[in-house]
């Protein structure tokens, strides 16, 4: 069962937003994290709002994240840029996939963060771009009430929340075929997040899908997939994010036609039976 999450109180009252400040072309919070990160080239294209709000955003994932695992970084400065930074790398392909569809098809640019955890890197994307329509889906209620309390600190207005399988997202007409792109950061094998994606993804749309170096094995395996499920591989593209083994990828692929209505299959499948 899917079921949409709405913040209905504050759970953490707002911070100022003259926490931060700019100084020698460089943005400096209160922790001076940003200014110890090299190459953070892509928080300064962040104005001073959303650069505080990123900040209200990790107070809340280190807080929580004494009472509930959500993630195993607690270095601020290695937070943003395994979280922050590794989130806003994306932007350049997803700029890229609206600008090549933009029509009057699409007046709203709706994102779906598929497999969200602790809302990277839906929040992120959804601070850096307030005029896109963000959707955070995660399968756990208590990573969901996180984001609440996530989107209640920042002050997000363009946020929502679902709370259920990806499997029974896209059998949902609510959500099914509904959005221009579709996310993923999880760390899935293709063939399965091309199940549980693409079928969130309006035709037309795209799906990208954030992966370490060289997934080039993995995306030839996905192929048959990806076509059984109405996409096109478009292309592999380095991103400005460096894994272990190298500079990280994005796979891109076009919702090029309707998803046959047997998928996706029942939840677990996708994942035991990959197509």
């Amino acid at each position: 069962m899917l079921v949409t999450r709405q913040v209905l109180r504050p759970l953490i009252k707002s911070r100022s937003i003259s926490a931060c400040r700019l100084h020698s072309s460089s943005f400096i919070c209160r922790s001076s994290a940003i200014g110890g990160i090299e190459n953070a080239h892509k928080l300064a294209e962040l104005s001073l709002g959303q650069i505080a709000q990123v900040e209200l955003y990790l107070d809340t994932l280190f807080d929580w994240n004494t009472r509930m695992n959500l993630t195993a970084v607690n270095d601020r400065k290695e937070a943003y840029i395994r979280h922050i930074e590794d989130s806003l790398s994306l932007l350049p392909a997803l700029d890229a996939c609206v600008a090549a569809q933009a029509s009057d098809r699409h007046p709203t640019i709706s994102i779906i963060d598929v497999g969200s955890g602790a809302g990277l890197p839906g929040i992120v994307l959804a601070v850096a771009r307030p005029e896109w329509q963000v959707t955070l889906l995660d399968s756990l209620k208590k990573r969901c009430t996180f984001n609440e309390a996530a989107v209640e600190a920042t002050g997000l207005k363009n946020v929502k929340i679902e709370w259920g399988r990806a499997e029974d997202a896209g059998q949902d007409p609510r959500l099914r075929e509904q959005h221009t792109i579709a996310v993923a950061r999880a760390v899935a094998e293709l063939r399965q997040l091309a199940e549980l994606c693409l079928p969130l993804v309006s035709v037309g749309g795209y799906w990208i899908a954030a992966k370490g170096t060289n997934p080039q094995a993995e995306v030839e395996a996905a192929e048959n997939a990806i076509k059984e499920l109405g996409g096109k591989l478009m292309e592999v593209q380095e991103v400005d994010s460096d894994g272990p083994d190298g500079k990280r990828c994005v796979v891109i692929v076009k919702k090029a036609g309707f998803t046959n209505k047997k998928y996706p299959r029942k939840p677990g499948v996708p994942k035991k039976q990959p197509l």
